[in-house]
């Protein structure tokens, strides 16, 4: 019965589901933490620790409550912009609508900070993860406080409004037109502004962490002020009111970003701790100032960047005693070291040079990226000779990236993460050398054995990418992808597939085959397979086959049947490929996205031998296919459509899915119900779901 009444007052709160989930994960992770801190300090501190996480977490569920989630559906009232993010097509705005947070889409340029709209329109809330392991868009957004995107049916200007923002829009566009205008955006603004290539290099490289949350680059600018105010011989009191304004102004440049903002709280607690003679350890002021953080900002829980730097700061202090008479390199290399490892279960890939580089690397990003940022944000003049500098930075992580010195791990579900941080506290207690290798291969067993274990799960996943099409399946060992489009990649190295026996890519359309360079790249694969009769796909550096209707492909004791292209039609969409195989005594067919005459074309051959358990819907349900005659012959059980939500094409089209109505009501949708798998080795329901919703 209390159970009973604890959900209807949250229904009464409007929280969604989604929200407590992830409050109360944002919750017990540093709760885990403190526990184990409280364990590694001293005894007389575990009473002090214990009640201080228990109004830590009464805090926090107050305020929350005291703030709960509206379900809004549409809207037809005025909202005030607070922020313009520039895209290239388009200007996003962040406009607040009873105290929350949504975004619109609008031509670039029209509109100002602190206008006044008038707007009608639908909310729809940002999809979850669909895709195993892959980005939750919601979660992302919530981290900002942005509830959804509203699909605008009529927006009207009604007046200009006051923002703090403005100043700082107007010296963005003061730096608009500088050759390194990207980088000043990035460092000082907090802007997510590098082109994609070079946020993909430092992403891929790890080094992301230094220009986004870390704020060592901000850490590094105030030892060197202080270094500067102390030749000065300027009163200590007078530094303090100094670099707490200073901060104050770079936390207004860079939107309360991660790193400036709790470089702030902690600088202002810092002060009070001196003053006030409060006696509180750097242990206790990093609490302090991540539990005041997420007071005033309880978004903040769903924030990846916020939980990371807590890790990493509690375990640097944790064991300042293993690197305090270490050399300078050394010690920095050391604390590069418990980086990676605290970043790993969120970086997911290990590299040794970067590794032993990271010091200069950090060295380079804060002392001169980020001071060089400044002095042309101040010295536009100085631009030309800053470029020279950032290229010559990017072709040296360029050349760090060639290497391929990475290596990719698997994803870890949250119990294997607080395993895996469980097995990092045991690892940095080590007593002798032989100790320590001992624990690393502790460590390294648990990643081989996640990988070994996933790697022979027997699975058919239809993957959620969009308006495209994606096919993994693994069985008897066997590793086979069927087309890609986006996100296949990640997906691929977060799944812990490291090899591909075959890469089938139906027909050279570009929501077939956009990824196949990059997954080349990342991944071995043994083959390509491509339609015999298509000769728009571009050059792959790698073997190929080309196959038609006849062929068959083996991969241990799965076996591959083609169907199709039975000849070479005029369209390229007749041309995919056609697959029929059976995994765990379910028949599936792949039809790449054939229309009505190669559907007629394999009827007049195969007839009966078409009939299948599961059909992949070809053409993402567009009226051009999915016949009656076709499906006659099929008499599929289960169906799946790959399309994106909300398509331009309107895609699936009424008359294709009143055709697949007539023989089966199991019809499952990318769009609706996100990755689609198929795990046979679950004993009652085979079919699971990724819903975004």
């Amino acid at each position: 019965m209390k159970r009973l009444n604890l959900i209807s007052r949250l229904d009464e709160l409007h929280i969604e589901g989604y929200a407590v989930f992830f409050f109360l994960i944002g919750l017990i992770q540093p709760l885990v933490w403190g526990i184990l801190i409280v364990y590694l300090w001293k005894l007389k501190h575990r009473i002090k620790w214990l009640v201080f996480l228990s109004v830590s977490m009464i805090l926090s569920i107050c305020f929350f409550l005291l703030n709960p989630q509206q379900d809004i559906l549409d809207i037809n009232s005025e909202v005030k912009v607070i922020e313009i993010q520039e895209s290239l097509y388009h200007d996003i705005l962040t406009v607040k609508y009873h105290h929350q947070k949504y975004h619109i889409k609008t031509a670039k340029g029209v509109y100002q900070l602190g206008n006044h709209l008038m707007i009608q329109g639908d909310i729809v809330p940002y999809r979850e993860q669909t895709i195993p392991f892959g980005f939750n868009e919601k979660v992302y957004y919530l981290s900002q406080g942005v509830y959804g995107i509203i699909e605008v049916r009529d927006i009207e200007f009604i007046k200009k409004g006051f923002s703090l923002l403005s100043f700082r829009s107007h010296l963005l566009n003061q730096v608009h037109d500088l050759s390194t205008a990207s980088y000043i955006k990035s460092l000082i603004f907090g802007e997510k502004s590098l082109p994609h290539e070079q946020q993909t290099l430092f992403r891929d490289l790890g080094i992301s962490y230094l220009l986004t949350a870390s704020g060592l680059h901000i850490y590094v600018l105030l030892s060197v002020l202080k270094h500067v105010f102390f030749n000065l011989s300027i009163k200590e009191d007078k530094v303090e009111i100094i670099i707490l304004l200073f901060l104050g102004f770079l936390a207004f440049l860079s939107y309360q970003s991660l790193g400036v903002t709790r470089l702030l709280i902690m600088h202002t607690l810092l002060i009070c701790n001196r003053r006030l003679s409060l006696d509180l350890s750097r242990l206790d002021l990093i609490q302090v100032t991540f539990l005041i953080m997420i007071i005033f900002n309880i978004h903040l829980i769903y924030h990846q960047g916020l939980l990371i730097t807590y890790l990493i700061l509690n375990v640097i202090y944790l064991m300042e005693f293993r690197y305090r008479g270490f050399s300078n390199y050394l010690k920095k290399l050391y604390l590069t070291l418990l980086i990676q490892l605290v970043m790993i279960p969120y970086t997911l890939k290990i590299s040794i040079i970067v590794v032993l580089l990271m010091p200069a690397i950090i060295f380079f990003v804060t002392t001169f990226l980020y001071t060089g940022a400044f002095l042309v944000f101040v010295m536009p003049f100085l631009d030309d000779y800053y470029l020279k500098l950032t290229q010559a930075f990017e072709v040296i992580m360029g050349v760090i990236e060639m290497k391929k010195s990475t290596l990719f791990l698997p994803a870890l579900y949250p119990w294997q993460m607080m395993v895996y941080y469980l097995f990092v506290m045991i690892l940095l207690r080590y007593k002798t050398l032989m100790d320590l290798i001992l624990r690393v291969l502790i460590i390294s067993s648990l990643f081989l054995s996640i990988v070994f274990f996933r790697n022979q799960q027997e699975e058919v996943i239809f993957i959620d990418v969009g308006q495209g099409d994606s096919v993994l399946m693994i069985s008897d060992g066997c590793h086979i992808l069927i087309d890609n489009f986006r996100n296949v990649n990640a997906y691929l190295k977060n799944r812990g597939v490291y090899e591909l026996d075959f890469l089938i890519l139906t027909h050279s359309h570009q929501d077939h085959i956009r990824e196949t360079h990059q997954i080349i790249d990342d991944i071995k694969v043994q083959q390509i397979i491509l339609s015999a009769y298509d000769q728009g796909y571009p050059y792959y550096n790698i073997a190929t086959q080309k196959v038609k209707s006849g062929d068959q492909l083996t991969c241990q004791s799965l076996k591959l049947n083609i169907l199709g292209p039975i000849q070479d039609y005029a369209s390229t969409n007749n041309q995919s490929i056609v697959i029929q195989t059976k995994i765990a005594h379910q028949t599936f067919l792949f039809t790449g996205d054939i229309e009505i005459e190669a559907e007629k074309d394999l009827v007049n051959r195969y007839q009966h031998q078409l009939k299948s358990d599961v059909l992949k819907v070809s053409h993402h349900g567009s009226k051009t296919s999915s016949s009656d005659l076709f499906l006659s012959y099929v008499q599929p059980e289960v169906v799946i459509i790959s399309l994106g939500m909300a398509n331009k094409y309107l895609f699936p089209h009424e008359e294709a899915l009143i055709n697949l109505m007539k023989y089966t009501h199991q019809i499952y949708r990318t769009d609706l119900h996100g990755s689609i798998q198929f795990l046979p080795s679950r004993k009652k329901e085979k079919w699971q779901f990724n819903l975004p919703f």
